[in-house]
C-alpha cells in the first residue's frame, strides 16, 4: 500500500504546486493552462483513489500472476511518481500531455490487468462495428514500454536506403512503442518539408517498420557474428537464424541469407539458385517475415497484441506460425484480434473474450465465453460477430434452405445453415440459454416432414418454427411467387399448366408420398424416444417393444388418414393443400416446374424475392410471422 500513497502524495504535492503557482500568477494564458493541468491532475487523483488502480497499486510484485503484468504497473508507477512541477513544463504543455499519458495508461493497464487474470492466451472477437479495430488502435496508444502491438495494416514495402541500414533491434522496439496517434495526440505536429523533424522521421519510420525490422535482425545477426569470430565460439541462434530456422519450416524452397557486402537480407531461390530482393515475395511470405521478426525481437514479458493475425497468408500457414510463435515466446501474453472463425478455432488453451458492447472512444465491455453449452467454437464465433439475430435452418451454405432465408430475412437476420432439423432444434435451444450473453435471440426452421399439430406447437415454444410444407422447395412455389416470376412476361397460362401437371404427378405418386411421411415421421419419433429402464434386460426388450408396437400403431392409423387426405386434396384442385403434401421435390421442382413454368424456376424465383421488398414481406407474414 506504500505505493500507493507515494503515488497520491506525489500528486497531491503536485497539485499544491500549482496551487502555489496559481496564486503568484497575474498572466491569464499562464493562468489559464495551470487550470488544465490542475484538471487533468485530479483526474489522475480520483484514478489512484478509485477502486481498480488502487488495488493494481496495492499487489507487489510477487502478487501478480504474470510477469508481464507486474512489469506494467511497475512502470507505470514510476511514471506517476515522477511526475513535478516546472514553469517550462507548463509553457511546453510537457505536464499537459504527462497528465494525459497518465490517465490514458490508467485505462490500458486496468484492461491488461484483466488480461493478466487469464491464465491462457486471449482471443478477442466481436462483430463488424463492435470496436475491435479501435480497440487495437486504443492499446497502441500506450507509452508502456512492455506492450507491442501490430497493426492489421501494415506497409510491407523493403526500403533499400542508408539511412534505415544501420537499425538496431532497440531501434525496432521504439518504433513499435509509437505511433502517429500519439504524436498528433500529444500536439506535436508533422513536418512534411523538414526531413530532419523528429515528428517527421517518427512517421517516417512507422512507414518503414518493415524496413527496420528486417535492417534490424540482420545488424544484430552481423555484430553477433563478429563477435563470436572474436571470442572463436559460438553464442548460440542469432534472432535472424530463429526466424531462417522457423522460415525454412514454411517454405523450404526459399532461402533466406544476409549479403555480407551490403548488409541486406535478401531471398534465394534454392531449385534455381537465383537470387532477388525481398520485395519480391508474395505478401503472405513478407507478412510471415514481419511477424517472425516482430515476435523474436519483442521485449521479455511483453504483452503482444496482434490485429487480425491471418492477414495475408492462408490457414495453412497462419495456423501453424502462431502456434509455433506463441510457443518459443512463452514469456509473452498474446492478444489476438480476430474475427477468423479458422484461426479462433484453432487456437489450443486460450481464453475467448468476445465484445459484448463499445462506446467511443475508449470504454470497451468484454465478456468471456466460458459456456459453449456444446456450440462448436465457429459456429460461436459467428454468433458473437453477429449485430442481428440469428436463425437457424436445415442443409448448408448452398442449399435452397440457406438461399431463401437469407433473401427473405436480409435486413435484420443472420442465417446459419446447421445441416439436419435435429441439429436445427439443438442450436436453436443451446443458444437461447445464451441469449442473454451474446445479446441475439435465436430461432430455427425446418420442413414439415409431416409432423403432427402437437409436434409443431411444442417446437414453437423451443422458437423453432415448422414449415407448412414437407419439403423448402414447395414454397417457391407459393402463387404469389409464381405470378412474380410470369406475369412480366405474360406467361401466366403455364401456371395453369402447372398446376395441372402437380395433381397428375399427387395422384400418380400418392402412395409414395404417403410412405416418405410416414417413414419421417417414425424416424422422427425414433430418435425421440429414450430407453430410461436399464434395470434388466427384460425391461430394456419391453421399452423397445412398446416404442416399435407405438410407432405401428401410428403407421396403421395415418395411412388411412394421409390417403384419404391426398385424395381430398386431388379431387378439390387444393392447390396449397398439395404443395403442403408434396414431397416430391425433384420430380416436381426440377422437372414439372422447368417443364411447364420456366427453366431454372427455383433461380428465377429467388431472384424475384430478392429483388421486389413487397414480394419478400407478403412472403414472410404468410409463412413466418412468428419470426417476423
Amino acid at each position: 500500500m506504500l505505493l500507493t500513497l507515494s503515488a497520491e502524495e506525489t500528486i497531491n504535492n503536485f497539485l499544491n504546486d500549482i496551487k502555489v503557482e496559481k496564486e503568484k500568477s497575474n498572466d491569464s494564458s499562464y493562468s489559464k493552462s495551470l487550470i488544465s493541468i490542475e484538471s487533468k491532475a485530479n483526474d489522475v487523483l480520483t484514478e489512484l483513489k478509485g477502486e481498480k488502480i488502487s488495488h493494481i497499486f496495492s499487489l507487489r510484485l510477487d502478487d501478480f500472476r504474470k510477469s508481464t503484468i507486474g512489469l506494467s504497473v511497475d512502470r507505470l508507477k514510476n511514471e506517476v511518481t515522477s511526475v513535478h512541477f516546472t514553469k517550462e513544463g507548463v509553457d511546453n504543455n510537457n505536464l499537459l500531455n504527462q497528465m494525459k499519458k497518465i490517465l490514458n495508461d490508467f485505462k490500458i493497464i486496468k484492461y491488461l490487468f484483466d488480461f493478466s487474470q487469464h491464465k491462457k492466451n486471449i482471443v478477442i472477437c466481436g462483430p463488424n462495428g463492435s470496436g475491435k479495430s479501435a480497440f487495437a488502435s486504443f492499446l497502441k496508444s500506450s507509452y508502456l514500454s512492455n506492450l507491442i502491438v501490430l497493426p492489421a495494416q501494415k506497409f510491407l514495402y523493403y526500403m533499400d536506403l542508408q539511412s534505415y541500414q544501420n537499425k538496431t533491434i532497440e531501434d525496432y522496439v521504439k518504433v513499435e512503442q509509437k505511433d502517429s496517434l500519439k504524436i498528433v495526440r500529444d500536439g506535436e505536429p508533422f513536418d512534411i518539408n523538414n526531413p530532419e523533424n523528429l515528428h517527421f522521421s517518427v512517421s517516417q519510420d512507422l512507414m518503414h517498420r518493415f524496413t527496420i525490422a528486417i535492417n534490424a535482425l540482420v545488424n544484430n545477426h552481423v555484430e553477433i557474428a563478429l563477435e563470436d569470430r572474436k571470442k572463436n565460439k559460438k553464442s548460440g541462434n542469432t534472432f535472424l537464424e530463429e526466424v531462417q530456422d522457423i522460415w525454412n519450416s514454411f517454405f523450404p524452397n526459399i532461402e533466406l541469407f544476409v549479403d555480407q557486402a551490403s548488409r541486406v537480407l535478401r531471398a534465394k531461390n534454392v531449385n534455381s539458385e537465383q537470387e532477388y530482393y525481398v520485395n519480391s515475395l508474395s505478401d503472405g511470405e513478407k507478412s510471415c517475415l514481419y511477424y517472425l521478426a516482430s515476435i523474436f525481437t519483442a521485449p521479455k514479458n511483453s504483452f503482444v497484441v496482434v490485429d487480425e493475425p491471418e492477414t495475408y497468408m492462408n490457414p495453412a500457414i497462419y495456423n501453424k506460425l502462431w502456434d509455433i510463435l506463441v510457443n518459443r515466446r512463452n514469456d509473452c501474453q498474446f492478444i489476438f484480434i480476430s474475427h477468423n472463425k479458422d484461426f479462433i478455432s484453432s487456437r489450443i488453451n486460450f481464453s475467448i473474450l468476445w465484445i459484448k458492447n463499445f462506446n467511443a472512444p475508449d470504454s470497451w465491455n468484454l465478456e468471456e465465453i466460458s459456456d459453449q453449452n456444446n456450440i462448436p467454437i465457429d459456429l460461436l464465433v459467428s454468433l458473437v460477430g453477429s449485430s442481428k439475430d440469428i436463425i437457424f435452418c436445415e442443409g448448408s451454405a448452398s442449399s435452397w434452405d440457406n438461399k431463401l432465408y437469407s433473401q427473405l430475412f436480409i435486413n435484420d437476420k443472420t442465417i446459419i445453415p446447421v445441416g439436419g432439423h435435429d441439429q436445427v432444434i439443438e442450436y436453436t435451444k443451446a443458444v437461447t440459454r445464451l441469449s442473454k450473453s451474446l445479446n441475439v435471440k435465436a430461432f430455427g426452421i425446418i420442413d414439415g416432414d409431416g409432423r403432427s399439430d402437437e409436434e409443431m406447437e411444442s417446437l414453437s415454444k423451443k422458437n423453432v418454427l415448422v414449415l407448412p410444407f414437407n419439403e423448402i422447395e414447395m414454397v417457391f412455389f407459393d402463387e404469389d411467387i409464381v405470378k412474380s416470376v410470369l406475369e412480366p412476361f405474360n406467361k401466366m397460362d403455364n401456371f395453369s399448366k402447372f398446376k395441372n401437371a402437380l395433381f397428375v404427378k399427387l395422384e400418380e405418386k400418392k402412395n409414395q408420398i404417403i410412405l416418405n411421411i410416414l417413414v419421417d415421421e417414425a424416424n422422427y419419433r425414433l430418435e425421440n424416444e429414450k430407453i430410461c429402464n436399464r434395470n434388466s434386460v427384460e425391461e430394456i426388450r419391453q421399452n423397445l417393444t412398446n416404442t416399435y408396437s407405438s410407432i405401428n400403431n401410428f403407421i396403421e392409423k395415418n395411412y388411412n388418414e394421409l390417403e384419404n387426405k391426398i385424395n381430398c386434396i386431388i379431387s378439390t384442385n387444393d392447390y396449397y393443400g398439395a404443395l403442403k403434401i408434396c414431397n416430391l421435390k425433384g420430380e416436381v421442382a426440377y422437372g414439372i416446374a422447368d417443364r411447364e413454368l420456366d427453366n431454372s424456376f427455383l433461380e428465377r424465383a429467388l431472384t424475384r424475392i430478392e429483388i421486389d421488398d413487397d414480394l419478400r414481406k407478403k412472403i414472410r407474414d404468410k409463412y413466418f410471422k412468428k419470426i417476423s
